[in-house]
């Protein structure tokens, strides 16, 4: 899988800082690769992060290094956002 973090981190930051009611997806059948991140608000409008495809931990333990293994995609200081989608967040058993 490609590592799809970078594109995670930026997609945020432009909808967070939007003031139009926002949405990233994840598409149906397309699988992303996500490091640990942390998705920090406040953010100026709703947000919705619409899982219809899947979003998977990485297998090797060395990303984990000097970070919180118990934060892997950590949101914080966020309101108003919704989880949906009906995909699948797969953290493989880290």
């Amino acid at each position: 899988f490609n590592d799809d973090t970078q594109a995670f981190a930026e997609a945020w930051k432009r909808a967070c800082s939007s003031k139009l009611k926002t949405r990233i997806l994840v598409p149906q059948n397309y699988t992303c690769l996500v490091r640990p991140i942390d998705l920090s608000g406040p953010c100026k409008a709703r947000l919705t992060l619409q899982i219809s495809g899947t979003i998977i931990a990485p297998k090797d333990p060395d990303v984990w290094e000097g970070l919180n293994p118990r934060k892997w995609i950590y949101f914080h200081g966020v309101s108003r956002l919704t989880v949906d989608g009906g995909g699948t967040v797969n953290g493989m058993g880290q």
